[in-house]
């Protein structure tokens, strides 16, 4: 009997398993290892689009069991579309060893902020500490017009090259 958290099994692993072995509940392994084998799906590249898409858990758990992806371009690409629900998802795989590094999350919240995700970026604010990432989304959110995103960073007392000139010059306070 199949887990709640297994991976489903392709239709033709299901008709051989029950016409050749007729005790399949029992080699489950042997079904694991028939599905890999005959698996043609392109993982990385699938996972990446889901992720991209901002997918259901279900659908990522699934293509993340047949991949083995470049956590820090999965990562940029979901914050690019703003599906916070992805990132919280990957925080989770991080923490049963299958998920990205906090590492991998550098570059992320300056997506979000070029995208005009508030949501997504006071989340990545939280989860990624680093000053550099912090003003480059503060200059990316300002140069794509996202005043709200722009308001929020500032209020978060981030700062970039190009704002603390301006403040230095007495233009903008």
């Amino acid at each position: 009997m199949e887990s709640e958290n297994a991976l489903p099994l392709h239709a033709a692993v299901r008709i051989v398993s029950r016409e050749c072995f007729p005790s399949s509940e029992f080699l489950p392994h042997v079904e694991e290892l028939i599905d890999g084998f005959i698996d043609d799906f392109p993982g990385q590249k699938a996972f990446y689009a889901a992720c991209g898409r901002g997918a259901s858990e279900r659908a990522l758990e699934y293509l993340l069991g047949r991949a083995a992806p470049d956590w820090n371009e999965t990562t940029r690409s979901v914050a690019r579309g703003g599906h916070l629900h992805v990132l919280q998802w990957m925080v989770v795989k991080r923490q049963d060893r299958r998920g990205p590094w906090r590492v991998d999350f550098n570059g992320a919240l300056a997506e979000a902020a070029a995208q005009g995700h508030l949501e997504t970026a006071k989340w990545l604010y939280k989860y990624e500490s680093s000053e550099p990432s912090r003003g480059k989304a503060l200059g990316d959110a300002a140069a794509n017009g996202h005043l709200a995103v722009v308001q929020w960073l500032w209020g978060q007392g981030v700062r970039d090259r190009q704002s603390i000139s301006l403040q230095q010059t007495g233009i903008y306070k």
